[in-house]
């Protein structure tokens, strides 16, 4: 099979492709869940939503192309970890807020005269 190229002349520029971050995700999704059992779900959704944006950003650009593709595994699992930090750090955060207002709204103190 013949290149429309001749060896050596006209080729177009090779484009070397972006490092992949699959451990920075997957540390961000580990953390996401960590902080969800230590901290009562707190800090959670913050290292959750990054790891879900930067994970859903970096298997766009391996899909593409423009990035590693070799570290799409842990990208990906990192950014499940993210996901689901994030849906559970929010429930668990909406849970605390409403267990706290009937717990003000149904104290001894607000029947007193």
């Amino acid at each position: 099979m013949t290149s429309a190229y001749p060896a050596g002349e006209n080729q177009p520029p090779v484009v070397p492709l972006r490092p992949h971050r699959g451990g920075a995700v997957l540390k961000l999704g580990i953390i996401s869940l960590t902080t969800l059992l230590i901290c009562f779900g707190l800090p959670s959704p913050i290292f959750g939503i990054i790891a879900w944006v930067m994970g859903t950003h970096d298997l766009s650009d391996m899909e593409r192309g423009n990035m590693d593709p070799s570290g799409r595994n842990n990208t990906n699992a990192g950014r499940i970890c993210g996901i689901v930090a994030t849906i559970t750090g929010f429930v668990v955060i909406f849970i605390a807020i409403a267990v706290i207002a009937l717990i003000a709204i149904f104290s001894p103190e607000s029947f007193k005269d």
